[in-house]
């Protein structure tokens, strides 16, 4: 049952706040009324009876500047009993609780059983936080839903609309549905947004901005059927030969990622990615390395790299499984120029086509699938997405082909260099 609620809603908005599939999601262009409409569809459901629910947003600016603020704004104040600005809680008068939490870093989302669940901008939140979100859905009436501009072919796309399923559903919107903006306001967006941009920004349509997908899509979408949960996805195998390399955050990157790759059957059997503190990323990958039996392991050499190398060494890191890249062994680590990216890119790009390389992980297809090549041929990220794994992945390929012929950890007295 939803409570009846006398909030204005319109045309698709309207359809999106009556449905009741239990996973929907409404996906449309900038001032389209999403968040409004996932206010309104919250509240019947909230209101209808006592229920637990999660509303999450990217970050708590963007949770406490649009999606809090919109439910604060439009909720009649008779049906909230109680607001806690510190626990980010609102408490209704039928004891319906209401808590507001950010996505940046999923494993918060875990604890708390809901009934209920709106993902607000859904698109700029991670997959984790999607799947841990449905985990706490255990209560009454069960229902989950996204108010979101898309974000490329990311996880959102994948879930929604790629496929049909059974409890699905999804709803598209225009900017210039919504009745209430000025009449000047899609004009002013057309004049400032230009091509495929306008088309996921004004009209939500789900494109590659900036250029093409630089990786084959109908293989990615292949591959979609084989991904595993976690981030170790096949045991350590003694006498299998691995390479590994790490990504880690630097100048314009959110994440540290270790690709691990079994060089023998072409698998990344490992993708462990986080926003952890660069020391504590140290540690566990370090544990990871360890328990895969001390590949060859090539870390980005950028100013973070040093300092997990220098980590490395403190841990025990054993002579010889450091890669140097140049061959007077004075730069450890590999030092990302723009041809060895694009060189690296290009191979794993051609393996994953050919079927060489098989990725199992889900966050890392996600970010491939918004990684593209622009107009003037530069391989990167899409706006808004990260490449995280992807960068790992192309670095651990290479340290599987090239390793044999490039210098490693020095095999000398002064075990390890100054860096």
């Amino acid at each position: 049952m939803v409570v009846e609620v006398k909030l204005g809603v319109f045309g698709v908005q309207a359809d999106f706040v009556e449905d009741e599939t239990t996973f929907s999601a409404f996906v449309a262009g900038r001032g389209s009324g999403k968040t409004y409409g996932g206010a309104v569809k919250l509240l019947g459901l909230v209101g209808a009876q006592k229920v637990n629910a999660t509303v999450t947003a990217p970050t708590y600016k963007t949770l406490h500047d649009s999606t809090l603020l919109t439910c604060l704004e439009q909720w009649p104040r008779t049906l909230i009993a109680e607001y806690s600005k510190t626990l980010n809680t609102l408490v209704l008068t039928n004891g319906s609780v209401v808590r507001y939490r950010s996505t940046d870093d999923p494993e918060n989302l875990r604890g708390p059983n809901n009934g209920v669940v709106w993902m607000d901008e859904a698109a700029q939140s991670p997959l984790e936080a999607w799947q841990i979100l449905m985990g706490t859905l255990r209560e009454r009436p069960g229902r989950a839903f996204l108010t979101t501009t898309p974000r490329g072919y990311n996880w959102l796309y994948q879930e929604f609309v790629a496929k049909a399923r059974k409890d699905y559903k999804v709803f598209f919107g225009h900017s210039q549905d919504n009745p209430h903006n000025p009449s000047e306001f899609v004009q002013w967006l057309r004049e400032s947004y230009q091509d495929d941009f306008a088309l996921q920004e004004i009209e939500g349509q789900f494109v590659v901005v900036g250029g093409k997908c630089y990786f084959d899509v109908d293989v990615l979408k292949r591959l979609l059927d084989g991904v595993r949960p976690g981030s170790i996805f096949k045991p350590y195998v003694v006498g299998r030969r691995y390479a590994a390399a790490i990504d880690p955050a630097g100048q314009g990157a959110n994440s540290h990622s270790l690709a691990i790759l079994d060089c023998q059957t072409g698998e990344y059997v490992v993708d462990y990615t986080t926003k952890e503190h660069p020391e504590i990323f140290a540690l566990n990958a370090y544990k990871i390395w360890e328990s895969f039996g001390f590949p060859l392991l090539g870390i980005e050499n950028n100013g973070v790299g040093l300092a997990m190398v220098h980590a490395f060494i403190g841990l025990g890191a054993p002579r010889g499984k450091l890669v140097y890249q140049d061959e007077k062994r004075e730069k450890v680590g590999i030092v990302m120029s723009v041809n060895l990216r694009d060189r690296i890119l290009v191979d794993l790009a051609l393996g994953i086509r050919q079927g060489a390389l098989i990725v199992y992980s889900r966050p890392a297809l996600d970010e491939m699938f918004s990684f593209i090549n622009t107009a003037k041929g530069k391989p990167q990220a899409a706006q808004g997405s990260e490449d995280d794994r992807p960068m790992a992945m192309a670095m651990a390929n290479w340290v599987a082909v090239k390793v044999p012929v490039i210098q490693a950890y020095p095999r000398r007295e002064n075990v390890y260099p100054r860096v």
